[in-house]
């Protein structure tokens, strides 16, 4: 009974403020300002798995300026094991630690939301409840958003923010991949490394990516050098960044796979046709010449395309290039390699160019 009663208060505690978190002040100021002078806010965190949508997220939380502004009624609680609106409206109110009026949370929500000045939510890992249960979550988010004295964050894969809602001008873009200097502090501050030979190269071959920075920690901390972690990872590539565990937050194939078996994945049959062609061109491809590569009309490339940015498995960069990370990469070319037509057609439209 005991032991029931502490994992019931774990589940509703929220994230402590993230030790070694490098690169992300920019970030993190231009939300608590949004948040302390657009209210109520309605922010959402966008970008890869592994990007640190959550720890930035947790950090916001934390934030002095949020403190101040939110002295009672604020929670973070993450959606990953939901799998209907009803559980996380339910979970609201425990958060909010309100005693369900009736057999019915929702209403107990809404009238406690209404009642009081001001209040914070933030939805992590908001993507599961947005694909598993898309209609009643979408509804959800809409009432939340019409209690005008909240302020709503969620943090989602991919890089569109999630339609029927109105977010705070100017959106917060989608978190990036660390700066080398940011990813060698989290590296270093992490593992306390003497010999840091070939570590700006084994940071750069995983593009940098923040969960693949600590998971190369962790096994640095094992006495294994950069160099020598640089030498595996060549060879194992994300294998090498597996746990026993296997959870999304300590194992890299696993946070890819949850973006490969999201629902946008099936809304169209050639989402993995493109990743694939995607995957398989390191500095990227047009979206004209994608079309030319997949034998696809350009609508057909647009429409899925607009799917594959909303897994966050792939993204646009500024010069309008569609792109993979690197870990990304090795895991699809690994688990789905091109078809042996798509490849000849690849070397033969660059030939020619």
């Amino acid at each position: 009974m005991i032991i029931d009663i502490c994992r019931s208060e774990l589940k509703y505690e929220p994230p402590p403020f993230p030790s070694n978190l490098f690169g992300r002040d920019d970030f993190i100021d231009s939300a608590v300002q949004l948040i302390l002078h657009r209210h109520p806010a309605r922010l959402a965190i966008l970008g890869d798995g592994g990007i640190g949508k959550t720890t930035v997220a947790a950090a916001i939380f934390w934030h002095e300026g949020i403190n101040q502004a939110f002295t009672k009624h604020k929670i973070f609680t993450s959606c990953e094991s939901l799998s209907m609106a009803d559980q996380l409206i339910v979970n609201l109110c425990h958060c909010f630690q309100l005693t369900i009026q009736e057999k019915k949370p929702l209403q107990t929500l809404k009238s406690f939301l209404q009642s009081v000045p001001m209040a914070l939510v933030v939805l992590d890992n908001f993507e599961t409840l947005w694909n598993g249960d898309h209609k009643s979550t979408l509804q959800l988010l809409q009432i939340l958003e019409s209690c005008r004295q909240l302020t709503i964050i969620i943090t989602m894969r991919g890089y569109i923010h999630p339609d029927g809602i109105s977010w705070t001008q100017p959106t917060l873009q989608p978190l990036k991949v660390l700066a080398i200097n940011a990813a060698k502090e989290t590296y270093k501050a992490i593992v306390a490394t003497k010999d840091d030979t070939d570590l700006e190269e084994l940071l750069q071959n995983v593009d940098c990516l923040p969960l693949a920075i600590v998971l190369l920690a962790r096994l640095g901390k094992l006495d294994i050098s950069p160099s020598e972690l640089l030498q595996m990872w060549q060879t194992e590539q994300t294998a090498l960044l597996k746990t026993q565990k296997g959870s999304r937050s300590d194992c890299l194939e696993t946070s890819i796979s949850l973006s490969l078996q999201s629902s946008q994945m099936n809304e169209s049959k050639y989402t993995l046709k493109l990743l694939r062609i995607i995957c398989y061109l390191p500095a990227g491809v047009k979206l004209d010449d994608l079309s030319q590569l997949a034998s696809l009309s350009k609508l057909d490339t647009l429409k899925t395309i607009k799917l594959l940015l909303k897994t966050g498995l792939v993204q646009q960069s500024e010069k309008k290039r569609l792109k993979v990370l690197s870990p990304v990469r090795f895991f699809i070319l690994k688990q789905h390699a091109c078809e042996v037509t798509e490849v000849d057609i690849i070397r033969s439209f660059y030939f020619q160019i």
